[in-house]
């Protein structure tokens, strides 16, 4: 098992294999960069946990990872999903500590393991599948098509 370490560099590559190779753990980690979409579904598949520390809004990596049942760790700097926290996977305070410690219980618990991979699948399925998300836009639109017929007729 090695962590993996994908995405754009953002200016702290280098800093993070300088870490790696101090801690004498370089050989454990995977940097790949930046990763097309059909590398980004394979490495989720291959993946046990996603964990992203900090995001801002919805990311659809969220649904990706949860669509091949993958659960999620994310911390409190982020905004707040509330359909993550102990129902996909963990939301906590960002720091080492905590990070080690929800991944730990997620990869080596297995009745937890499939509890959070079962409901990434039953959410992406009832939330987020098309289907929904054409119905949620349609009640949007009819929404404030009536809103807006009511303002001009005043």
């Amino acid at each position: 098992m090695f962590l993996v370490i994908a995405g754009p560099d953002d200016g702290y590559l280098s800093e993070a294999m300088s870490l790696a190779k101090s801690l004498g753990i370089s050989n454990l980690i995977l940097f790949t960069g930046f990763l097309s979409p059909k590398d980004k579904l394979s490495a989720l598949v291959d993946a046990e946990v996603f964990v992203t520390l900090a995001f801002y809004g919805f990311l659809m990596t969220f649904l990706e990872a949860c669509a091949v049942g993958k659960p999620i760790i994310t911390t409190t700097i982020s905004d707040y999903l509330k359909w993550i926290n102990e129902n996909v996977g963990y939301i906590i305070v960002p720091n080492p500590s905590s990070t080690a410690i929800s991944i730990y219980n997620v990869i080596s618990d297995k009745y937890l393991y499939r509890k959070f991979s079962e409901n990434c699948r039953k959410i992406t399925e009832s939330k987020f599948s098309l289907e929904k998300i054409v119905l949620k836009l349609e009640t949007i639109y009819k929404e404030n098509i009536y809103i807006y017929i009511l303002r001009i007729s005043y």
